[in-house]
């Protein structure tokens, strides 16, 4: 990222310091939202906080911080680790089981699949013909592992990533 800054926007010296790594961010922000690697695309919020801290003129990292909504002041860093995550809520592995799993997250992966021009029935229920599927998707992309089961790797790949 250093020499992709340096190459569009020339150097710290040049530009002068904030501003360069305004660029970098910047430059940094737009190589997440555009990798062919669809898991980065939800990591784009870390240099967003970047932004906003910048934006907040809190160049030193004084506290208290508001990351993500979350405050950070000096009691917190004291304590137990501040986790953030790009996910909000996990999502359950999906895969063929007995009984059968059932819900919208199923259907949504059956619109997807169908979408993609699977054979499968959407209606909710992870069933033989969705783990088929599920199986011959993930053959076909030639970078998941062929499971049946859809974890965040799968789901990236079939844009199932809220």
């Amino acid at each position: 990222m250093r020499d992709r800054t340096l190459e569009r926007f020339g150097t710290a010296a040049s530009l002068g310091e904030t501003q360069w790594v305004q660029r970098y961010v910047q430059v940094r922000k737009h190589w997440l939202a555009t990798h062919s690697n669809p898991l980065l695309h939800r990591t784009v919020y870390r240099m967003e906080s970047f932004e906003d801290l910048m934006a907040q003129d809190k160049w030193g990292l004084e506290l208290p911080l508001v990351v993500r909504g979350v405050r950070i002041h000096e009691a917190v860093l004291v304590g137990d680790p501040v986790r953030i995550w790009a996910e909000e809520e996990p999502e359950r592995f999906l895969r063929l089981q007995t009984p059968y799993l059932r819900g919208d997250d199923v259907r949504r992966l059956q619109e997807a699949l169908a979408a993609k021009g699977y054979t499968v029935t959407v209606d909710g229920i992870f069933g033989p013909q969705t783990h088929r599927a599920v199986v011959a998707f993930q053959k076909a992309s030639g970078h998941l592992k062929v499971d049946g089961i859809v974890g965040p790797a799968t789901r990236a790949r079939l844009d199932l990533t809220s």
